[in-house]
């Protein structure tokens, strides 16, 4: 009787532990299907005015929906929505913030992908903000070339939503330089994207960064 009073206790409580797996799968399903029907079209402007804003980044606290601050927080609140995959390209990187955003990303289990202009990694905020990145386990890769810049900035959020701007991801381009970001999830501007990253992570010329050594 107590041999099959634990058996049907044990039965139970793999049962239940699978409904709670199937629901968190159901429930994150949810949600990415309800991402993909909500149509995304975001602007961020940034210009020479934001220079007054620059005591805010301390804070972190806006002043008007205006403020760089507030842009920064709605970059970050998409790169947290990443569940799968999170691939950045970005000409130079010298955001706290966004680091912290990536690394979050990268101990959530995302597969986090980081590619950077050479000259632009050897920049010291921006190579401390990669050194960072290395040492939490996301992969960064450069391209080396004598001849052309590494110049894009973009995000790509589970291959569906997608960061574009000229914006570099830096204080002087939040906090100074006429700017502009893109966030949108139709797909016939993600894709060619997608497919841009993926041909530039898989390039020769395109050296995994070695860092803290």
């Amino acid at each position: 009787m107590a041999i099959r009073l634990v058996t049907m206790l044990g039965v139970g409580l793999i049962g239940t532990e699978i409904i709670w797996q199937l629901w968190k799968r159901i429930g994150r399903n949810h949600k990415l299907a309800s991402r993909q029907r909500t149509a995304i079209s975001e602007v961020f402007i940034f210009s020479d005015e934001c220079s007054h804003c620059r005591n805010h980044a301390n804070t972190r606290i806006p002043c008007n929906k205006n403020c760089p601050v507030a842009s920064i927080k709605r970059l970050i609140h998409y790169l947290d929505a990443s569940h799968s995959t999170l691939d950045v390209c970005i000409y130079i990187m010298t955001s706290q913030d966004i680091t912290k955003a990536i690394i979050e990303a990268q101990r959530r289990k995302v597969l986090v992908r980081v590619i950077v202009d050479a000259n632009m990694s050897e920049n010291s905020a921006c190579f401390y903000q990669l050194e960072l990145l290395k040492r939490n386990g996301v992969r960064v890769r450069m391209q080396r070339s004598n001849v052309s810049l590494m110049h894009h900035k973009f995000a790509l959020i589970d291959n569906e939503i997608m960061i574009y701007g000229s914006t570099n991801w830096t204080m002087q381009a939040f906090y100074g330089n006429f700017d502009g970001i893109l966030v949108t999830n139709q797909h016939e501007f993600v894709k060619p994207f997608i497919n841009e990253f993926n041909r530039m992570w898989e390039e020769l010329n395109f050296e995994e960064i070695l860092l803290g050594n």
